[in-house]
């Protein structure tokens, strides 16, 4: 072959090698370049259903969303696990690696964090999660778990403190207590006194024997109202008629304020003002304003409770709202901003714990409420409690009225 023949050959074969090698870049070039721009669409869809449900989340104060992930691997059915008492299998949101206490052999973590630490090389781990959308996913819902047991945490400690404050409350309602059981039995004993003196008269002994089954009766009823208040409770939320809440509070601080001569008075709607909410710890949270408002008032005054619907602007849902009014001595305007941080009392030393207020606001919140004070030293004090009103509550029951 002639040589330059030959050298044209070689530059033409040259260049097809050249256009062979830059089409296969090219098209690898743009499949990898589809490959990112699905992954970033995915990634991005990814991403706008993580904002939805945090968004749902926030909405319903809680944390119980979760991803769907359909990689999802069961690690029972991996391993062909026979612990069916595991606590992995108690729910389908949970994932194996968070629960601590799992009975799977290859981690003896104490904690959830050590768990999932642990856990990351786990074959049923990375088989949950083949790419960075399921990735993605799993630490959502590992961060909503974790979340989640934080929230149960602070929810536990909060009941600590407010059986802690039922306790307190209840020491304060002591002394009124002891006299309504002391005048009945007082009354018992002077009654079998009298029986004994004369046992032959019928007519006296029944006369002495209701008197002393009407002080028995009024002794239980007091006992029953303390049981009651004292015992632990679930918080329960359901239509709950506010004003039989406010009743149980009158009954059970009516002693006490007799005894430093204030006065009740009450006002509430003819209509049942009806709350989402439990009667209990509605109580508990307005028992902690009233014994505060007696104690305002070492001089005697008048304790007023109001009970009334309004809508707080034109197209807002119905609330109740209940005051709880003084004539006592009133809060300073430098304390006002302070009166609901925890342990923060203008009480003399060991007749205040400080956490009457900031409790009782942590239940009103629990309610979705909010609470408000208005004071003029030397005036008395007023605390207003906004509760929405219940779902089904009839709608011509709802009168206007304003926030202030």
């Amino acid at each position: 072959m002639i040589p330059w023949m030959a050298a044209c050959a070689a530059i033409c074969f040259a260049l097809a090698v050249v256009c062979i090698v830059l089409l296969l870049t090219r098209q690898r070039e743009r499949r990898a370049f589809r490959r990112v721009h699905q992954e970033n669409r995915e990634l991005a869809a990814a991403l706008d259903k993580i904002r939805e449900l945090t968004r749902q989340a926030e909405d319903s104060h809680s944390f119980a969303v979760r991803y769907h992930n359909p990689h999802l691997v069961r690690c029972w059915e991996e391993r062909n696990c026979p612990h069916t008492e595991c606590s992995a299998r108690e729910s389908s949101d949970l994932r194996c690696w968070q629960v601590a206490d799992s009975l799977c052999h290859d981690s003896d973590a104490r904690t959830l964090y050590q768990r999932m630490a642990n856990c990351e090389h786990c074959v049923v781990y990375l088989r949950s999660q083949p790419n960075t959308v399921a990735r993605l996913a799993e630490q959502f819902n590992d961060m909503m778990v974790m979340l989640q047991k934080e929230a149960e945490q602070a929810s536990n400690s909060r009941r600590h403190l407010q059986q802690a404050d039922k306790l307190a409350a209840i020491g304060e309602l002591a002394a009124g207590v002891a006299h309504e059981i002391n005048n009945p039995l007082d009354g018992i004993l002077s009654c079998i006194t009298r029986l004994e003196r004369d046992p032959a008269n019928l007519a006296q002994n029944m006369h002495y024997l209701h008197l002393i089954r009407d002080g028995l009766k009024r002794m239980g009823t007091v006992v029953q109202r303390l049981l009651e208040y004292a015992q632990k409770h679930d918080l329960r939320l359901q239509p709950t008629d506010i004003c039989k809440a406010i009743e149980d509070v009158i009954a059970l601080v009516e002693t006490s304020a007799r005894h430093g001569a204030v006065e009740i008075e009450v006002d509430f709607q003819e209509v049942p003002c009806l709350v989402q909410g439990d009667r209990y710890y509605l109580a508990q949270g307005l028992l902690n304003l009233a014994l505060n408002a007696i104690a305002a008032m070492p001089n005697g005054g008048k304790l007023t409770f109001r009970a009334s619907r309004f809508i707080p602007r034109e197209d807002g849902e119905p609330y109740v709202q209940i005051e709880i009014e003084d004539t006592g001595i009133g809060v300073e305007p430098n304390h006002l901003d302070k009166i609901f941080e925890p342990f923060f009392t203008t009480k003399e030393p060991g007749k205040g714990t400080g956490l009457g207020l900031p409790i009782t606001r942590s239940i009103v919140e629990e309610h979705q409420g909010g609470i408000s004070v208005r004071s003029v030293p030397g005036d008395g004090t007023v605390m207003t409690v906004w509760l929405p009103c219940a779902e089904g509550a009839p709608a011509e029951i709802v009168q206007e009225a304003t926030a202030g």
